[in-house]
């Protein structure tokens, strides 16, 4: 016979499961607007379901939807939320501009690895630099 207490368990379980399985709907459905904004204009299908399901794009990735006709608007709103990182050198910068990427989106990836510093290190700390305790200067030296 089963007990109150392994029922209640169980129960707990299986609340937790159900509620693990809806929390990726909910985060597929964030990206569905992207991907069918694309898929509007023409997108290729696998750049597509990559958006559908919240994933990095790679420059070529940007560089296809963007030729495909996706605006400026919804191409950096989807790099907005996905955060991801983009370390641009200068002759990926000459491949975006060759393959029809707007200043404004080239900027936009420009100035990423910018964003990411912000949400990792606290305010006034220079990463590379030299970082002085916070105490500094309370003793007179």
């Amino acid at each position: 016979m089963i007990r109150r207490d392994q029922i209640s368990a169980l129960w707990s379980v299986t609340a937790g499961f159900a509620i693990l399985l809806t929390a990726g709907c909910a985060t597929n459905g964030r990206y569905k607007d992207f991907a069918e904004s694309a898929a509007a204009s023409g997108a290729p299908g696998a750049i597509v379901e990559l958006m559908r399901a919240g994933k990095r794009l790679e420059l070529g990735d940007v560089s296809a939807l963007s030729r495909s006709g996706v605006t400026d608007e919804v191409l950096m709103d989807y790099l907005k939320r996905q955060r991801a990182v983009y370390l641009l050198q200068d002759r990926e910068v000459t491949y975006l501009r060759e393959s029809g990427v707007t200043q404004p989106v080239i900027d936009y990836l420009a100035t990423t690895p910018k964003k990411l510093n912000r949400r990792l290190y606290p305010k006034g700390y220079v990463p590379g630099g030299v970082c002085r305790p916070a105490y500094a200067g309370l003793y007179g030296r």
